[in-house]
């Protein structure tokens, strides 16, 4: 028994209805819309995954390059002194060098002047496998992206670059991961060769700066202890030719305390002219502060996200597809039960691109 706008569920008496809407939409039904739209639910994610292949390809095969490394604890000469600098009772000298985090090490290569160096270095590439010819410039003249008259191509390149770079660091391992990406095998080693370089010659130019300070702060203690060590054993002589024999307890301890005086402040003086050669050295050693674990000399693969690519093409066809067959099926129903609706949609269709222009206008 049907009524009204309502369906009777079989197995129930009339007097106990349970009331299901007409217009609701049954799994059969929406099974049937897709299998009357199957050709283009199946379509559709093979237009989707076409114009994916076609993308790819013409973007041309692009290079992975990838290195790690850990960083070395260093000690500066300093570190020797801090027990020095408690008996001068000084407290500018550090116990030994700040180490950096690995956060900053990531930092200090995806900054804008490490990634302007990088830029402007010059490279060497290859033309081909057995060519002897070879492709020489920065990554702006290399590069085939074409440059307007009267802009400069810096900063576009310096976009371009911090988007082919990937830094990773391992809290747990204290490794840092730098992986980049380049048109050709050689030019993504050479780039990632080039930010190592960097930062080892970021390390000895720092530590380089940071003995200088050491070194000219070392040499005034180093001044000022020579000059209190000669008031000490001036004092010390001059009590002597005073008193030629130490008979009474006073004299004794008096001759003792100026002998303490002496041998402490020659202490201070030897210990800072060792510390003062260890700076020097110090100051002119270029021995580097990082370990590097996988250099990027032939870790060069190509670089393909064609597989990934096409599965989400595929899904997102697919989702397209079903989504323009509810719509149809819609549209044909609202048709079919409601033609003034559908041609009120229709007529909205229709004069949609007006709209817009008069929108703009």
């Amino acid at each position: 028994m049907r009524t009204k706008g309502n369906q009777l569920i079989p197995g129930m008496s009339e007097d106990r209805v349970s009331i299901i809407p007409e217009d609701e939409i049954t799994i059969t039904e929406i099974i049937a819309v897709l299998l009357r739209h199957i050709r283009l639910i199946v379509f559709t994610p093979l237009i989707f995954a076409i114009i994916v292949i076609g993308l790819t390809m013409a973007r041309g095969k692009s290079y992975t390059a990838e290195s790690a490394f850990t960083l070395t604890t260093g000690t500066s000469a300093t570190s020797r002194l801090s027990s020095l600098a408690a008996q001068l009772g000084v407290s500018a000298i550090e116990g030994s060098r700040a180490i950096e985090s690995l956060d900053f090490y990531v930092a200090l290569l995806q900054s804008r002047e490490v990634l302007r160096d990088v830029v402007l270095s010059e490279y060497v590439i290859p033309i081909g496998p057995e060519s002897t010819d070879s492709l020489r410039g920065t990554l702006i003249e290399l590069s085939d992206a074409k440059i307007e008259l009267g802009v400069d191509p810096l900063p576009a390149a310096i976009r371009s670059l911090k988007n082919q770079i990937s830094i990773r660091a391992d809290q747990m391992s204290s490794i840092v991961r730098i992986e980049t990406t380049a048109p050709s095998r050689e030019l993504a080693e050479q780039i990632n060769r080039r930010l190592l370089d960097i930062v080892n010659q970021f390390n000895i130019d720092r530590r380089t700066s940071q003995a200088a300070v050491e070194r000219a702060f070392i040499e005034d203690r180093l001044k000022a202890t020579k000059r209190m060590l000669a008031s000490a054993e001036a004092a010390l002589e001059e009590f002597l030719l005073r008193n030629r024999s130490f008979n009474t307890p006073t004299l004794a301890f008096e001759q003792a305390r100026l002998q303490h005086e002496v041998e402490l402040q020659r202490q201070l003086y030897i210990t800072l002219a060792q510390a003062n050669e260890s700076i020097r050295i110090e100051e002119v050693r270029n021995t580097p502060l990082i370990s590097i674990i996988d250099p990027p000399e032939g870790s060069g693969r190509v670089q393909s996200k064609l597989r990934l690519r096409l599965v989400i093409s595929v899904i997102v066809g697919g989702l397209v597809g079903i989504m323009v067959a509810l719509v149809i099926e819609a549209a044909r129903r609202t048709q079919n039960e409601d033609p003034e609706a559908f041609n009120d949609l229709n007529k909205l269709r229709r004069t949609a691109p007006k709209r817009i222009l008069y929108f703009w206008r």
